[in-house]
């Protein structure tokens, strides 16, 4: 997307040429503030390294709701399996224990319950990446943006004037090695020379040093813009808890109407665990054969 943005934008004067504020640059730019915008940069690049771990965070927590959902809609399909057993069970199998019939039709009931914890999970995925994991990815876009900002500021503007400065410099030793070299006619015109591309570089200076002083002052309000969206941090502590708070509740909720059902699956087959088992081959009548 950047890289399209760029291409669409390549050619059109940047904001320096046309802001009517980059006349008056100088008058913008506080003395510290090369020093404060060291500082925030720091500040900013540590928060986003922060938010940066909290999205994967995030992401991992809604990622694990949505398996949650995947394996409790696979667990209601398996009772619902059982459930469905054909299969008649005879005296011959079950002996004085006929408890599968009982448990088997009441699975069924439960596996209901289990498929409604899937839809859980799954709201709850949803809640977690369009309450959380968007606000945090929409912090996370301003905070990498700011931090590109300053990457072009150091590598582009301020790399640009130090080059110049250093190029006038070298000009001026130049200049001067020339004058001390003599007065004839022809050390007289490499003075000229570069007496004129001292004036052509000083121009070209002055240029770099207000765009760069205009590129301050823009990171200036971008640091702003990022302290004025900062509460955005608390507003997804408040949406995460909320969402947490609501899932959890419903599916606990859930989980309280299953267990009364699953009680009553040995309920009803208090007296039969109670009573010991007999096998054909332990009874007496086996034994006296």
């Amino acid at each position: 997307m950047q890289h399209r943005i760029k291409d669409q934008f390549r050619g059109i004067p940047d904001e320096f040429m046309t802001s009517p504020l980059s006349a008056t640059a100088k008058d913008l730019v506080p003395i510290d503030t090369q020093v404060q915008f060291a500082n925030s940069r720091d500040q900013i690049r540590n928060l986003f390294e922060s938010i940066y771990k909290l999205k994967n965070i995030v992401d991992n927590v809604t990622k694990r709701s949505a398996e949650n959902s995947i394996d409790m809609l696979h667990f209601a399909k398996e009772l619902n399996q059982l459930s469905g057993d054909s299969q008649p069970a005879s005296a011959w199998a079950m002996g004085t224990n006929d408890a599968w019939p009982t448990i088997k039709g009441g699975l069924k009931t439960i596996a209901v319950e289990f498929a409604a914890l899937s839809d859980k999970h799954g709201q709850q995925a949803s809640r977690c990446d369009n309450s959380v994991g968007e606000r945090l990815a929409l912090f996370l876009d301003m905070l990498q943006t700011y931090k590109d900002l300053c990457e072009r500021h150091e590598k582009g503007v301020l790399r640009d004037h130090q080059m110049a400065l250093q190029k006038m410099a070298n000009i001026k030793k130049k200049k001067m090695s020339a004058t001390l070299k003599g007065g004839d006619q022809q050390q007289v015109g490499v003075v000229e020379q570069l007496e004129s591309r001292i004036t052509e570089q000083a121009s070209q200076i002055m240029t770099m040093e207000n765009r760069n002083l205009f590129s301050l002052h823009c990171l200036q309000m971008e640091t702003q813009l990022i302290h004025a969206n900062i509460p955005m941090i608390s507003d997804t502590m408040q949406a995460y808890a909320e969402t947490e708070r609501q899932g959890y509740s419903e599916i606990l909720q859930v989980w309280q109407d299953i267990v009364p059902k699953a009680l009553s699956l040995s309920k009803n087959n208090e007296n039969d665990c109670r009573s010991p088992s007999t096998s054909p081959l332990s009874s007496p009548t086996s034994l006296n054969s």
